[in-house]
Protein backbone atom coordinates (compact mmCIF):
# COMPACT_ATOMS: atom_id res chain seq x y z
CA UNK A 1 0.00 0.00 0.00
CA UNK A 2 2.13 3.31 -1.28
CA UNK A 3 0.07 6.71 -0.23
CA UNK A 4 -0.61 8.90 -3.04
CA UNK A 5 -0.44 12.61 -2.43
CA UNK A 6 -3.05 13.45 -4.65
CA UNK A 7 -5.44 10.98 -2.82
CA UNK A 8 -5.01 12.66 0.46
CA UNK A 9 -7.50 15.02 1.21
CA UNK A 10 -6.86 18.59 2.19
CA UNK A 11 -8.27 20.33 5.23
CA UNK A 12 -11.01 23.14 4.34
CA UNK A 13 -9.49 26.70 4.44
CA UNK A 14 -11.10 28.71 6.52
CA UNK A 15 -9.88 32.02 4.60
CA UNK A 16 -10.15 32.73 1.01
CA UNK A 17 -6.63 32.03 -0.88
CA UNK A 18 -5.23 32.24 -4.43
CA UNK A 19 -4.00 28.09 -4.68
CA UNK A 20 -1.25 27.88 -7.71
CA UNK A 21 -0.96 24.48 -8.55
CA UNK A 22 2.41 24.31 -11.08
CA UNK A 23 2.90 20.80 -12.39
CA UNK A 24 5.17 20.76 -15.91
CA UNK A 25 3.85 23.80 -17.83
CA UNK A 26 -0.06 23.54 -17.08
CA UNK A 27 -1.13 25.51 -14.02
CA UNK A 28 -4.44 25.27 -12.93
CA UNK A 29 -5.91 27.87 -10.20
CA UNK A 30 -8.24 27.80 -7.70
CA UNK A 31 -9.74 31.08 -5.97
CA UNK A 32 -11.30 31.11 -2.57
CA UNK A 33 -13.38 34.26 -1.50
CA UNK A 34 -12.14 35.53 1.97
CA UNK A 35 -8.14 36.39 1.35
CA UNK A 36 -5.35 37.60 4.43
CA UNK A 37 -4.06 41.49 4.33
CA UNK A 38 -2.41 43.69 2.51
CA UNK A 39 1.36 43.65 1.29
CA UNK A 40 4.12 45.16 -1.57
CA UNK A 41 5.06 44.37 -4.93
CA UNK A 42 7.35 41.26 -4.11
CA UNK A 43 5.70 38.16 -3.92
CA UNK A 44 6.76 36.01 -1.62
CA UNK A 45 4.33 33.05 -1.49
CA UNK A 46 3.54 30.30 1.15
CA UNK A 47 3.16 26.56 0.79
CA UNK A 48 0.38 24.97 1.63
CA UNK A 49 0.77 22.00 4.03
CA UNK A 50 -2.50 20.03 4.76
CA UNK A 51 -2.85 20.05 8.38
CA UNK A 52 -4.31 16.35 10.09
CA UNK A 53 -5.43 16.44 13.60
CA UNK A 54 -8.19 14.89 15.90
CA UNK A 55 -10.77 16.01 14.12
CA UNK A 56 -9.60 14.04 10.90
CA UNK A 57 -9.97 11.10 12.76
CA UNK A 58 -5.74 11.26 14.62
CA UNK A 59 -5.58 9.74 17.43
CA UNK A 60 -4.01 12.55 19.20
CA UNK A 61 -3.08 15.73 18.37
CA UNK A 62 0.27 15.69 20.24
CA UNK A 63 2.12 13.64 17.92
CA UNK A 64 5.59 12.19 18.55
CA UNK A 65 6.61 10.23 15.52
CA UNK A 66 6.15 9.26 12.51
CA UNK A 67 7.22 6.12 10.89
CA UNK A 68 6.10 4.80 7.23
CA UNK A 69 6.31 0.76 7.05
CA UNK A 70 7.18 -1.35 4.45
CA UNK A 71 3.12 -1.41 2.98
CA UNK A 72 3.44 2.20 2.95
CA UNK A 73 1.33 2.93 5.47
CA UNK A 74 2.04 6.11 7.59
CA UNK A 75 2.04 5.36 11.69
CA UNK A 76 2.06 8.27 13.95
CA UNK A 77 3.06 7.74 17.75
CA UNK A 78 0.85 10.14 19.95
CA UNK A 79 -0.18 10.18 23.60
CA UNK A 80 -3.13 8.58 23.08
CA UNK A 81 -1.96 5.33 21.16
CA UNK A 82 -1.03 5.56 17.48
CA UNK A 83 -2.74 6.40 14.17
CA UNK A 84 -2.02 4.23 11.10
CA UNK A 85 -2.81 6.43 7.76
CA UNK A 86 -3.78 5.54 4.64
CA UNK A 87 -3.69 8.36 2.68
CA UNK A 88 -7.38 8.45 3.58
CA UNK A 89 -8.61 7.58 7.07
CA UNK A 90 -7.30 7.03 9.87
CA UNK A 91 -7.13 3.61 12.11
CA UNK A 92 -6.55 3.84 15.76
CA UNK A 93 -4.81 1.59 18.40
CA UNK A 94 -4.94 1.87 22.02
CA UNK A 95 -3.81 -0.26 25.60
CA UNK A 96 -6.92 -2.53 24.61
CA UNK A 97 -5.53 -3.17 20.99
CA UNK A 98 -2.73 -4.68 22.86
CA UNK A 99 -0.04 -1.59 23.04
CA UNK A 100 2.19 -1.17 26.47
CA UNK A 101 0.98 1.99 27.06
CA UNK A 102 -1.04 5.31 25.89
CA UNK A 103 2.10 7.48 25.21
CA UNK A 104 3.69 5.96 22.51
CA UNK A 105 7.20 7.96 22.17
CA UNK A 106 8.97 6.14 19.19
CA UNK A 107 8.43 3.16 16.34
CA UNK A 108 11.15 0.98 14.51
CA UNK A 109 10.41 -1.51 12.01
CA UNK A 110 12.88 -4.24 11.66
CA UNK A 111 14.23 -6.71 8.89
CA UNK A 112 11.38 -9.09 9.50
CA UNK A 113 8.33 -6.47 9.25
CA UNK A 114 7.70 -6.38 12.80
CA UNK A 115 6.85 -2.52 13.85
CA UNK A 116 8.37 -1.67 16.86
CA UNK A 117 6.49 0.73 19.75
CA UNK A 118 8.30 1.94 23.10
CA UNK A 119 6.19 3.76 25.66
CA UNK A 120 6.93 6.23 27.53
CA UNK A 121 6.32 3.78 30.79
CA UNK A 122 9.79 1.70 29.70
CA UNK A 123 7.81 -1.16 27.98
CA UNK A 124 7.66 -2.86 24.59
CA UNK A 125 5.21 -4.24 22.29
CA UNK A 126 5.45 -5.09 18.28
CA UNK A 127 2.74 -5.65 15.84
CA UNK A 128 3.83 -8.55 13.29
CA UNK A 129 0.68 -10.28 10.80
CA UNK A 130 -1.36 -8.20 12.28
CA UNK A 131 -1.43 -9.17 15.60
CA UNK A 132 0.14 -7.15 18.80
CA UNK A 133 2.39 -8.61 21.11
CA UNK A 134 2.97 -7.37 24.78
CA UNK A 135 4.15 -8.48 27.98
CA UNK A 136 1.06 -10.46 28.17
CA UNK A 137 1.35 -12.44 25.37
CA UNK A 138 4.96 -12.56 25.10
CA UNK A 139 7.78 -14.52 27.42
CA UNK A 140 10.18 -12.13 25.92
CA UNK A 141 8.40 -9.07 25.99
CA UNK A 142 7.66 -9.95 29.67
CA UNK A 143 11.24 -10.19 30.21
CA UNK A 144 11.91 -6.69 28.09
CA UNK A 145 10.11 -4.73 30.19
CA UNK A 146 13.18 -2.19 31.37
CA UNK A 147 10.86 0.42 33.68
CA UNK A 148 13.21 3.12 31.71
CA UNK A 149 12.41 4.92 28.34
CA UNK A 150 14.02 3.35 25.01
CA UNK A 151 15.36 6.11 23.17
CA UNK A 152 17.33 4.26 20.33
CA UNK A 153 16.68 0.63 18.35
CA UNK A 154 19.21 -1.28 16.56
CA UNK A 155 19.24 -4.47 14.72
CA UNK A 156 22.62 -5.53 13.42
CA UNK A 157 24.08 -8.33 10.85
CA UNK A 158 23.55 -10.69 13.37
CA UNK A 159 19.99 -9.93 14.35
CA UNK A 160 20.62 -9.05 17.50
CA UNK A 161 18.31 -6.26 18.97
CA UNK A 162 20.08 -3.43 20.74
CA UNK A 163 18.19 -0.99 22.90
CA UNK A 164 19.29 2.13 24.17
CA UNK A 165 17.73 4.49 27.22
CA UNK A 166 17.68 7.30 28.81
CA UNK A 167 19.32 5.42 32.32
CA UNK A 168 22.59 3.69 32.26
CA UNK A 169 21.58 1.09 30.76
CA UNK A 170 21.81 -1.06 27.27
CA UNK A 171 20.16 -3.82 26.50
CA UNK A 172 20.93 -6.96 23.88
CA UNK A 173 18.72 -9.32 22.62
CA UNK A 174 20.49 -12.12 20.36
CA UNK A 175 16.96 -14.43 19.93
CA UNK A 176 17.47 -16.81 23.29
CA UNK A 177 19.50 -14.38 25.88
CA UNK A 178 18.91 -10.72 27.13
CA UNK A 179 21.93 -8.99 28.02
CA UNK A 180 22.05 -5.83 30.26
CA UNK A 181 25.11 -3.42 30.37
CA UNK A 182 25.79 -0.94 33.23
CA UNK A 183 28.45 1.78 32.31
CA UNK A 184 30.22 1.46 35.88
CA UNK A 185 31.79 4.88 35.96
CA UNK A 186 29.04 7.66 37.38
CA UNK A 187 30.59 10.03 34.56
CA UNK A 188 30.83 7.63 31.65
CA UNK A 189 27.27 6.35 32.01
CA UNK A 190 24.82 5.44 28.95
CA UNK A 191 22.80 8.25 29.62
CA UNK A 192 20.34 8.47 26.58
CA UNK A 193 22.42 6.39 24.42
CA UNK A 194 22.36 5.89 20.72
CA UNK A 195 23.49 2.68 19.38
CA UNK A 196 25.56 2.43 15.96
CA UNK A 197 27.11 -0.72 14.08
CA UNK A 198 29.82 0.50 11.57
CA UNK A 199 30.50 -1.04 8.41
CA UNK A 200 32.69 -3.82 9.90
CA UNK A 201 30.27 -4.83 12.76
CA UNK A 202 31.57 -2.78 15.47
CA UNK A 203 28.57 -1.41 17.82
CA UNK A 204 28.90 1.81 19.36
CA UNK A 205 26.89 3.47 22.11
CA UNK A 206 26.81 7.48 21.77
CA UNK A 207 25.45 8.70 24.44
CA UNK A 208 24.98 12.25 26.85
CA UNK A 209 27.92 11.78 28.88
CA UNK A 210 30.64 9.26 27.16
CA UNK A 211 31.15 7.32 23.06
CA UNK A 212 31.76 3.47 24.18
CA UNK A 213 32.73 0.52 22.12
CA UNK A 214 31.52 -3.24 22.70
CA UNK A 215 34.35 -5.31 22.63
CA UNK A 216 32.34 -8.76 22.48
CA UNK A 217 31.90 -8.95 26.37
CA UNK A 218 31.65 -5.32 27.98
CA UNK A 219 31.78 -1.54 26.62
CA UNK A 220 34.83 0.30 26.95
CA UNK A 221 35.36 4.31 26.72
CA UNK A 222 36.56 5.38 23.43
CA UNK A 223 38.01 8.92 22.88
CA UNK A 224 36.06 10.31 19.58
CA UNK A 225 35.06 13.55 18.05
CA UNK A 226 31.87 12.17 16.77
CA UNK A 227 29.52 13.51 19.57
CA UNK A 228 25.97 13.87 18.20
CA UNK A 229 23.48 16.68 20.29
CA UNK A 230 21.65 14.09 21.83
CA UNK A 231 20.12 11.20 20.62
CA UNK A 232 18.12 12.29 18.38
CA UNK A 233 20.28 13.61 16.24
CA UNK A 234 21.78 10.57 15.08
CA UNK A 235 20.96 8.36 12.69
CA UNK A 236 21.98 5.19 11.20
CA UNK A 237 21.76 4.29 7.16
CA UNK A 238 21.47 1.34 5.48
CA UNK A 239 25.26 1.54 4.59
CA UNK A 240 25.97 1.59 7.87
CA UNK A 241 27.57 5.32 8.37
CA UNK A 242 26.25 7.33 11.17
CA UNK A 243 24.49 10.98 10.01
CA UNK A 244 24.51 12.77 13.12
CA UNK A 245 24.07 16.65 13.83
CA UNK A 246 26.94 18.09 16.50
CA UNK A 247 27.06 21.83 17.49
CA UNK A 248 28.50 22.83 14.50
CA UNK A 249 26.48 21.13 11.73
CA UNK A 250 25.72 18.13 9.68
CA UNK A 251 28.30 15.12 9.64
CA UNK A 252 29.29 11.83 8.79
CA UNK A 253 31.00 9.11 9.85
CA UNK A 254 32.24 6.80 6.89
CA UNK A 255 34.85 3.89 7.48
CA UNK A 256 35.81 5.88 10.27
CA UNK A 257 36.26 9.40 8.56
CA UNK A 258 33.97 12.12 9.62
CA UNK A 259 32.92 14.55 7.09
CA UNK A 260 31.40 17.71 7.17
CA UNK A 261 28.18 17.84 5.02
CA UNK A 262 26.05 20.86 6.05
CA UNK A 263 26.94 23.88 7.91
CA UNK A 264 23.70 24.74 10.04
CA UNK A 265 23.70 28.24 11.95
CA UNK A 266 23.93 28.34 16.10
CA UNK A 267 20.53 29.76 16.37
CA UNK A 268 19.00 27.20 14.60
CA UNK A 269 21.28 24.31 16.51
CA UNK A 270 20.40 25.87 19.95
CA UNK A 271 16.81 25.23 19.05
CA UNK A 272 16.52 21.60 18.05
CA UNK A 273 13.55 20.00 19.22
CA UNK A 274 13.61 16.69 17.65
CA UNK A 275 14.26 14.45 14.64
CA UNK A 276 15.94 15.81 11.74
CA UNK A 277 15.73 13.85 8.10
CA UNK A 278 18.98 13.99 5.91
CA UNK A 279 18.12 13.30 1.99
CA UNK A 280 21.37 12.07 0.38
CA UNK A 281 20.16 12.08 -3.01
CA UNK A 282 19.66 15.95 -2.72
CA UNK A 283 22.09 16.80 0.29
CA UNK A 284 19.49 18.14 2.06
CA UNK A 285 18.78 18.26 5.56
CA UNK A 286 15.49 18.82 7.07
CA UNK A 287 15.66 19.77 11.21
CA UNK A 288 12.59 19.66 13.76
CA UNK A 289 13.28 23.41 15.64
CA UNK A 290 10.93 25.08 18.41
CA UNK A 291 10.43 27.38 15.72
CA UNK A 292 8.74 25.16 12.51
CA UNK A 293 10.90 22.75 10.02
CA UNK A 294 14.32 24.38 8.17
CA UNK A 295 15.55 23.02 4.91
CA UNK A 296 19.01 23.33 4.65
CA UNK A 297 21.09 22.28 1.24
CA UNK A 298 24.87 22.46 1.00
CA UNK A 299 25.06 25.70 -0.74
CA UNK A 300 23.49 27.68 2.74
CA UNK A 301 19.84 27.78 0.81
CA UNK A 302 17.54 28.02 4.18
CA UNK A 303 13.71 27.54 4.02
CA UNK A 304 11.34 27.75 6.95
CA UNK A 305 7.98 25.61 7.18
CA UNK A 306 5.62 25.73 10.18
CA UNK A 307 6.71 28.92 11.65
CA UNK A 308 6.45 29.34 15.00
CA UNK A 309 5.26 25.79 15.57
CA UNK A 310 7.71 23.52 17.25
CA UNK A 311 7.98 20.27 15.51
CA UNK A 312 9.20 16.75 17.07
CA UNK A 313 10.27 15.00 13.90
CA UNK A 314 10.81 15.02 10.05
CA UNK A 315 10.72 12.49 7.92
CA UNK A 316 10.10 11.80 3.75
CA UNK A 317 8.11 9.09 2.57
CA UNK A 318 8.26 6.92 -0.49
CA UNK A 319 6.68 9.33 -2.59
CA UNK A 320 8.93 12.30 -1.60
CA UNK A 321 6.67 14.35 0.23
CA UNK A 322 7.49 15.08 4.15
CA UNK A 323 5.53 14.67 7.04
CA UNK A 324 6.09 16.85 10.29
CA UNK A 325 4.80 15.82 13.89
CA UNK A 326 3.73 18.73 15.96
CA UNK A 327 1.87 18.84 18.92
CA UNK A 328 -0.71 20.57 17.40
CA UNK A 329 -1.40 17.35 14.98
CA UNK A 330 0.81 16.33 11.97
CA UNK A 331 1.55 18.34 8.69
CA UNK A 332 2.30 17.15 5.05
CA UNK A 333 4.60 18.51 2.23
CA UNK A 334 3.96 17.55 -0.89
CA UNK A 335 6.42 16.45 -3.22
CA UNK A 336 7.79 19.24 -5.10
CA UNK A 337 5.65 18.04 -8.53
CA UNK A 338 2.51 18.31 -6.22
CA UNK A 339 2.88 21.39 -4.18
CA UNK A 340 0.69 24.05 -3.73
CA UNK A 341 1.42 27.99 -3.02
CA UNK A 342 -0.56 30.43 -1.37
CA UNK A 343 -0.64 33.88 -3.43
CA UNK A 344 -2.15 36.50 -1.13
CA UNK A 345 -2.09 40.72 -0.24
CA UNK A 346 0.24 39.96 2.71
CA UNK A 347 2.49 38.45 0.06
CA UNK A 348 2.17 41.14 -2.98
CA UNK A 349 -1.44 40.79 -4.72
CA UNK A 350 -3.29 44.19 -4.05
CA UNK A 351 -6.56 42.79 -2.57
CA UNK A 352 -7.63 40.20 -0.59
CA UNK A 353 -10.75 39.85 -3.00
CA UNK A 354 -10.32 38.27 -6.43
CA UNK A 355 -13.41 38.71 -8.65
CA UNK A 356 -11.68 37.35 -12.09
CA UNK A 357 -9.18 35.99 -13.67
CA UNK A 358 -7.40 34.46 -17.06
CA UNK A 359 -4.14 33.62 -18.30
CA UNK A 360 -2.66 35.33 -21.07
CA UNK A 361 -0.31 33.66 -23.77
CA UNK A 362 2.86 34.64 -21.96
CA UNK A 363 1.80 32.27 -18.88
CA UNK A 364 0.88 35.28 -16.57
CA UNK A 365 -2.33 35.33 -14.62
CA UNK A 366 -4.52 38.21 -14.46
CA UNK A 367 -6.86 39.39 -11.40
CA UNK A 368 -9.13 41.46 -11.39
CA UNK A 369 -10.31 42.85 -7.69
CA UNK A 370 -12.97 45.17 -6.07
CA UNK A 371 -10.58 48.13 -5.83
CA UNK A 372 -10.28 49.10 -9.30
CA UNK A 373 -7.06 47.45 -9.61
CA UNK A 374 -6.12 44.85 -12.22
CA UNK A 375 -2.95 42.59 -10.97
CA UNK A 376 -0.75 41.00 -13.61
CA UNK A 377 0.94 37.82 -11.47
CA UNK A 378 4.00 36.15 -13.40
CA UNK A 379 4.02 32.42 -12.29
CA UNK A 380 7.90 31.83 -12.95
CA UNK A 381 9.05 34.65 -10.10
CA UNK A 382 5.82 35.86 -8.35
CA UNK A 383 6.18 39.20 -9.14
CA UNK A 384 3.04 41.60 -9.35
CA UNK A 385 2.55 44.42 -11.81
CA UNK A 386 -0.79 46.49 -9.93
CA UNK A 387 -2.47 48.25 -12.47
CA UNK A 388 -5.04 50.94 -11.14
CA UNK A 389 -7.96 51.78 -13.44
CA UNK A 390 -9.04 55.21 -14.19
CA UNK A 391 -12.77 55.47 -13.01
CA UNK A 392 -13.06 54.11 -9.41
CA UNK A 393 -16.74 53.86 -8.75
CA UNK A 394 -17.16 52.81 -12.45
CA UNK A 395 -14.71 49.94 -12.24
CA UNK A 396 -14.24 49.31 -8.76
CA UNK A 397 -15.35 45.43 -9.24
CA UNK A 398 -13.73 43.93 -12.20
CA UNK A 399 -16.04 40.93 -12.69
CA UNK A 400 -14.68 39.15 -16.02
CA UNK A 401 -11.87 39.22 -17.52
CA UNK A 402 -11.06 37.77 -21.42
CA UNK A 403 -8.03 37.50 -23.09
CA UNK A 404 -7.77 38.13 -27.17
CA UNK A 405 -4.44 36.17 -28.24
CA UNK A 406 -4.93 37.09 -31.85
CA UNK A 407 -4.95 40.39 -30.87
CA UNK A 408 -2.71 40.30 -27.92
CA UNK A 409 -5.14 42.03 -25.98
CA UNK A 410 -6.85 41.62 -22.36
CA UNK A 411 -11.03 42.68 -22.18
CA UNK A 412 -12.33 43.55 -19.26
CA UNK A 413 -15.79 44.47 -17.51
CA UNK A 414 -17.02 45.89 -14.08
CA UNK A 415 -21.24 46.39 -14.06
CA UNK A 416 -20.87 49.68 -15.67
CA UNK A 417 -17.80 49.92 -17.98
CA UNK A 418 -15.76 47.58 -20.49
CA UNK A 419 -12.11 48.03 -21.70
CA UNK A 420 -9.03 46.65 -23.33
CA UNK A 421 -5.42 46.72 -22.71
CA UNK A 422 -3.72 46.39 -26.36
CA UNK A 423 0.06 45.07 -26.59
CA UNK A 424 0.31 43.45 -23.08
CA UNK A 425 3.32 41.79 -24.11
CA UNK A 426 4.78 44.79 -24.41
CA UNK A 427 3.33 47.42 -22.16
CA UNK A 428 0.17 46.79 -19.52
CA UNK A 429 -0.33 51.19 -19.99
CA UNK A 430 -1.94 51.08 -22.97
CA UNK A 431 -5.67 50.81 -21.85
CA UNK A 432 -9.41 51.95 -24.14
CA UNK A 433 -12.24 52.25 -22.30
CA UNK A 434 -15.64 51.63 -24.17
CA UNK A 435 -18.19 54.69 -24.18
CA UNK A 436 -21.68 55.23 -25.80
CA UNK A 437 -21.20 57.84 -28.33
CA UNK A 438 -24.15 60.13 -25.89
CA UNK A 439 -21.79 59.48 -22.70
CA UNK A 440 -24.88 57.33 -21.49
CA UNK A 441 -24.76 54.84 -18.72
CA UNK A 442 -24.86 51.09 -19.95
CA UNK A 443 -25.00 47.66 -17.30
CA UNK A 444 -22.87 44.55 -18.71
CA UNK A 445 -23.65 41.41 -17.85
CA UNK A 446 -21.17 39.27 -20.08
CA UNK A 447 -19.27 39.57 -23.11
CA UNK A 448 -17.15 37.17 -25.05
CA UNK A 449 -14.28 37.23 -27.72
CA UNK A 450 -14.17 35.79 -30.67
CA UNK A 451 -11.17 33.84 -31.95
Amino acid sequence: MIINSSKIESNLVSKALLLIFKKGFSIAFLLLIFFLVNGSNAVAQMTYLPHYTSKNGLASNNCYYILQDQKGFIWIATDNGISRFDGTNFQNFTIEDGLPDTQILQMKEDQFGRIWFFALNGQLSYLQDGKFYNQDNSQLLKRLSLNTVIVSFLMDKQGRIWLGTNSNLIVCWDGKRIRKYVSPNPKDKFINAFIHEDENGNIYSYSDLSVQKFNGATFSILKSNVQPLSYMTASNTKSKSLIYLDKSGLKELSKGNINSLISIPQNLIKNMSGYFYYDSAVKEVWIANANGSFALDKNGKTVQYLQDIPVNQVIKDSNKNMWFATNVGIYMLPNASNRLSIIDAESGLSSNVIKSITKDGKNRLWLGTDDAVIDVLTIDNYQVNEIGLDDFKKYKTIKQLNFDPKNQSIYFSSDYGMGVFKNIYSTTNEVSYLKEANNSMFVIKHFSVDE
